[in-house]
């Protein structure tokens, strides 16, 4: 089941029409290469769960071309640095620094679970305040399907938003 797994996902990637792959696809075969999991091609579904291309979607805030607008937004890219591993930088550069203290950009590069699936479940923005309420589901140590749900709190500073924190249930 794998290999056939990774022979879509490599005729796909290879295709002249440049296909998009579903981001579980893509896992897949991630884990059975050798290349870094940070290294998405653009022409994959972005792992935020919005249906877009991840190089129209969450990559240029990863790369640091483009700020989120809006919390949500920064929810989104937040969990695609988190899902994907290796944007450790971009992680801390989006914390607020009052409660990012003691973090650093190695730590959070480090992919230590996997990731399946984000979904937004509420939000909320009042001048340069925002809320997001949201349930990760990702794969435990033993391969069991387990669920995050966390409601973050946003804060906007000089045009920008940052993550504060957030309460798990």
């Amino acid at each position: 089941m794998r290999f056939s797994v990774l022979a879509l996902t490599v005729h796909q990637l290879n295709s002249a029409a440049r296909m998009a792959v579903s981001f579980e696809s893509f896992v897949s075969f991630m884990s059975l290469s050798k290349l870094p999991s940070h290294e998405l091609p653009e022409s994959l579904l972005c792992p935020c769960g919005l249906n877009k291309l991840f190089g129209q979607c969450c990559q240029p805030y990863l790369v640091g071309k483009l700020h989120a607008k809006t919390p949500e937004k920064l929810m989104r890219s937040r969990y695609s640095a988190y899902a994907l591993g290796g944007y450790g930088d971009y992680l801390l550069a989006t914390w607020w620094p009052a409660t990012a203290q003691g973090l650093s950009a190695i730590d959070l590069s480090e992919k230590s679970l996997i990731w399946q699936r984000l979904d937004i479940l509420n939000k909320m923005q009042q001048g340069d305040t925002g809320v997001v309420e949201f349930k990760a589901t990702f794969l435990n140590d033993a391969g069991d399907q387990e669920v995050m749900h966390e409601v973050s709190n946003f804060q906007r500073s000089g045009g920008r938003w940052y993550y504060v924190d957030g309460d798990v249930n």
